[in-house]
């Protein structure tokens, strides 16, 4: 969800704030419950105290704590298996895989935009195989959602050339 929104079973404010209140609200990063079309109440812009929209930092908290679950259940499979994730090339593709399947999701829920997000593995050191560690990342391009529009029409008395 976007974090801004129709608020239901909520009255409207008794007066609206002047323009100078709401210029206050906005640049104080609060979200407004004013209404919007045909809605009493509609919560705008969606951000926490710092400005930033809050569903990015639902993602990340949601991307974070899922692949978290998503190692745990991989490694909870190989040991009941009587298997070990090999700390190699194939143990880092695994993983890799493992990053791909949950970034996948992630577009698939609109987390992230189609067609660019990346997973990558890191080469194993000596040190990591000392720590018995696999080091891997990734990167995502969070799907904003749009909530303001700018348009610009022009009605004319004259013909207009359409082409398409």
């Amino acid at each position: 969800a976007p974090w801004d929104g129709q608020v239901r079973g909520t009255a409207n404010l008794a007066s609206a704030p002047t323009t100078t209140e709401k210029a206050n609200l906005d640049a104080n990063f609060a979200n407004n419950g004013l209404p919007y079309g045909t809605v009493d109440v509609w919560v705008d812009a969606g951000v926490n105290g710092s400005g930033r929209f809050i569903h990015e930092l639902e993602t990340a908290d949601w991307f974070y704590l899922r692949f978290l679950q998503d190692v745990a259940a991989l490694k909870v499979k190989y040991s009941d298996r009587g298997r070990k994730v090999p700390l190699d090339e194939v143990g880092a593709s695994i993983v890799r895989g493992l990053i791909e399947g949950r970034l996948a999701k992630g577009v698939a829920a609109e987390h992230f935009q189609a067609g660019q997000t990346l997973a990558y593995t890191e080469p194993i050191t000596d040190a990591d195989r000392l720590a018995g560690k696999i080091r891997a990342g990734g990167e995502a391009t969070l799907l904003g959602s749009a909530r303001l529009f700018d348009f610009n029409f022009a009605f004319v008395r004259n013909p207009i050339n359409v082409t398409e």
